[in-house]
C-alpha cells in the first residue's frame, strides 16, 4: 500500500482568534472615537464661522438702521426692519433676542451642539442653567388711579412703557429697568388726552400715535407724539393731530416705519383708516383714498405681517377677522378674496413673530381661535383644533417674540392663562399650571420685545400686573 505524503500547516487557536477580534475592536473604537472628534470640531468651526459671519451682518445692519433687527429669518429678501441669516447645513438659529444697542444670538447643529454670541462677547459654547418653561412670576403690581385703565405697549427699545387710561383722559408714562422690567414713571408721569385708545409706536421708537376724541366725544383723531429716547417722554408734535373717522379701535405701524393703520371703533364704519408716515418728522398724512371702503363695525385689533405684505382686522361687530393685502409703495390696502374669515365676537388678535398663524380673543364665546397663515396670498384658514378654551372671556392675547408661547388675561375672572405653541402645527398647549394670578377685569397685556416680562392691564382693580418669565 502507498502512503500518502504531503505536509499540514498549523490552525489559529481558539485563544488567537479571540485576541485578534480584540485588537480589531479596539482599533476600530479608537478610529471611531478619533472620528467623531474630528466631526465634533468640524461642527464647532462652522458653529463659531457662521456667528462671527452674523455678527458682522448684525453690526452692519446696526450701523445703518440704529437698532438690530426684530427678525433674522426675513428670507429671501428682509424688508427695512429685518434681516436674513441663513445657518449652514445642518444648523439652525434657535434664539435671538435684541434690544436697541444689544443682541444675543444662538446656533444649534443637528447634533445638539449649541453656540452663542452677543454684540461683545465672542462666541461660545452654551451652558443650560435653567429649562425655559413660559411659566409667569408676578414681581410687581403698580396700584393707580385711573378709572379706566386699558390698552399698553412696550416701546421697541425695551425702555419704555405707556398705558392709556381713558376714563381720566390721560397715558401714563413708565421708564422700564432693562434687567428687572420694574417701571418707574417718568417726570412728567402722564401726558392728558381725551379718551385715549390704541397706542402704537415707529419701529424707530421716534413716534407714539394713539387715538383720542374731542372733549364731547364727537370728533376723533390721532394724536402725534415725538418721543425722547432716552427719558421715554412724549412732547407733541409740530402738527399733534389728525382727523379721522371714526372712534379708533387698534392701531398699528407697519414694519418699515412708512404706514399707519387705525381700526374703526363702532359703526357701521369703514374698516380701517390708511396714514403715510414721513420717517423723518413721523407727521401723519391721510391716503387717498383715505380708508379701505368696506363696512365694519369694530376694529379693535389691527395686526401687520413681518414682511409688511398683509393686515388684518378683529372685527367684533361682524364676527369676522377681516384680511387685507399691503400695497409696499403706497400703503394702500385691498380686501383679499375671500376677505373674511368668521370669529365670533372677536376683540383682539396677535401675530406669532414668524408670521405663520395668528391668534383671536374671541371675546363673545370665551375662546382663543387659532389660524395657520399662507405667507405667500395671506389668507388665514383655521387650525385643527380651532380653538381652545381659556377658562373665560379675553379682549387680547400676546404671543412671545420666541414664538414659543401664548399669554391670554381673563376679563371675567382674575388670572392670566398660559399656553405653550407647537412650532411645528401653531396649536396651544395649556402649561401646567395653566394659569397665574392677575387682577380684576383683565383687559390687555403687552410682552417686552427682549421677552422677559409681561404686563396686564385690569381696569377694575386699576392695576398694572408685571410678570417676568422663565
Amino acid at each position: 500500500m502507498k502512503k500518502i505524503s504531503g505536509t499540514y500547516s498549523k490552525a489559529f487557536t481558539i485563544v488567537e482568534l479571540l485576541i485578534v477580534i480584540v485588537i480589531i475592536g479596539i482599533l476600530a473604537a479608537v478610529t471611531l472615537v478619533a472620528y467623531a472628534g474630528l466631526s465634533n470640531k468640524a461642527i464647532v468651526a462652522s458653529l463659531r464661522s457662521d456667528l462671527n459671519s452674523s455678527v458682522l451682518k448684525l453690526k452692519l445692519f446696526h450701523a445703518e438702521k440704529g437698532t438690530y433687527p426684530l427678525s433674522i429669518t426675513d428670507c429671501p429678501t428682509p424688508s427695512s426692519t429685518n434681516a436674513c441669516l441663513i445657518a449652514s447645513n445642518n444648523a439652525t438659529y434657535t434664539d435671538y433676542t435684541y434690544a436697541s444697542d444689544s443682541f444675543s444670538l444662538t446656533e444649534t447643529a443637528s447634533n445638539g451642539t449649541s453656540w452663542v454670541v452677543t454684540e461683545s462677547t465672542s462666541p461660545a459654547e452654551t451652558v443650560t442653567t435653567h429649562v425655559q418653561t413660559g411659566q409667569l412670576a408676578l414681581i410687581d403690581t403698580i396700584t393707580t388711579t385711573a378709572a379706566s385703565i386699558d390698552r399698553i405697549i412696550v416701546s421697541n427699545d425695551n425702555k419704555s412703557v405707556y398705558v392709556a387710561n381713558a376714563g381720566n383722559n390721560n397715558v401714563y408714562m413708565f421708564s422700564r429697568d432693562a434687567s428687572t422690567g420694574l417701571l418707574t414713571a417718568t417726570s412728567p408721569s402722564a401726558i392728558f388726552i381725551y379718551s385715549a385708545t390704541g397706542i402704537a409706536v415707529s419701529p424707530d421708537n421716534k413716534s407714539v400715535y394713539i387715538g383720542a376724541t374731542n372733549s364731547g366725544g364727537t370728533s376723533y383723531f390721532i394724536n402725534m407724539y415725538n418721543r425722547d429716547v432716552n427719558t421715554g417722554v412724549l412732547t407733541p408734535m409740530s402738527t399733534p393731530q389728525i382727523a379721522i373717522g371714526a372712534n379708533v379701535g387698534g392701531l398699528a405701524v407697519s414694519p418699515d416705519g412708512s404706514s399707519v393703520y387705525a381700526g374703526a371703533s363702532g359703526g357701521p364704519k369703514p374698516g380701517i383708516y390708511m396714514f403715510s408716515r414721513n420717517t423723518s418728522d413721523g407727521l401723519l398724512t391721510a391716503l387717498t383714498p383715505a380708508d379701505t371702503g368696506d363696512t365694519a363695525y369694530g376694529l379693535y385689533g389691527v395686526a401687520i405681517s413681518p414682511d409688511g405684505k398683509f393686515v388684518y382686522g378683529a372685527d367684533s361687530g361682524s364676527y369676522v377677522v377681516r384680511m387685507y393685502q399691503r400695497d409696499l409703495g403706497t400703503g394702500l390696502l385691498t380686501l383679499l378674496s375671500p376677505a373674511t374669515i368668521g370669529a365670533a365676537v372677536p376683540r383682539g388678535l396677535a401675530m406669532s413673530p414668524d408670521g405663520k398663524y395668528i391668534y383671536v380673543a374671541n371675546y363673545g364665546n370665551s375662546r382663543i381661535l387659532m389660524y395657520g397663515r399662507d405667507s405667500v396670498s395671506g389668507l388665514l384658514t383655521a387650525l385643527s383644533p380651532s380653538s381652545v378654551s381659556p377658562g373665560g372671556k379675553v379682549y387680547n392675547v400676546a404671543v412671545s417674540p420666541d414664538n414659543k408661547y401664548l399669554y391670554a388675561p381673563i376679563y371675567d375672572g382674575s388670572t392670566v392663562s398660559m399656553y405653550g405653541i407647537e412650532s411645528a402645527t401653531g396649536l396651544l398647549t395649556a402649561l401646567a399650571p395653566t394659569s397665574v394670578s392677575a387682577g380684576t377685569t383683565n383687559r390687555c397685556i403687552a410682552i417686552s420685545p427682549d421677552g422677559k416680562t409681561v404686563y396686564v392691564t385690569s381696569s377694575t382693580s386699576k392695576t398694572i400686573q408685571i410678570y417676568s418669565t422663565n
